[in-house]
């Protein structure tokens, strides 16, 4: 399966949301309180400075994805990049896309990739599930 995604700040926005309450919850589950309230209380700046991120930089390439039982080739610009499926360790899915985390060689952070659902039509949405079930990646909820 081949798509073409122009992001819309409404998918970095819903990525942003994510990670910060996976975030908030860690720090939560540490005990970590004060760290807890000053995390919420920034969450609100810290949304806009991604947000302004992802407008003057992300938001102007058109990404393609080539997507099989090999893994996921992104394409954008003059950049591409290949991940096998054994490189993505889980996913999340909101009404609006799939967030698949992975990591990137010598690297221990995870990174993701976005797939807004409406590129995606039904048989695209089957197809990728599929591909994580045969790949025992898991969906993740924070």
């Amino acid at each position: 399966m081949e798509i073409s995604i122009k992001y819309k700040l409404r998918d970095y926005y819903a990525a942003i949301k994510y990670n910060l309450a996976i975030a908030k919850a860690d720090l939560l589950a540490k005990g970590q309180k004060y760290e807890y309230i000053m995390m919420s209380f920034l969450t609100p700046f810290v949304v806009l400075i991604f947000s302004f991120k992802a407008l003057f930089s992300k938001l102007k390439p058109t990404y393609t994805f080539e997507i099989n039982k090999q893994g996921i080739k992104r394409s954008y610009n003059d950049n591409e990049e290949s991940l096998t499926w054994d490189r993505i360790h889980f996913y999340h899915e909101t009404d609006v896309l799939y967030l698949l985390a992975f990591t990137n060689k010598g690297e221990d952070s995870h990174s993701h990739i976005l797939l807004p659902k409406n590129y995606l039509n039904t048989e695209n949405r089957e197809e990728l599930t599929s591909y994580f079930q045969n790949n025992g990646i898991q969906s993740f909820e924070p």
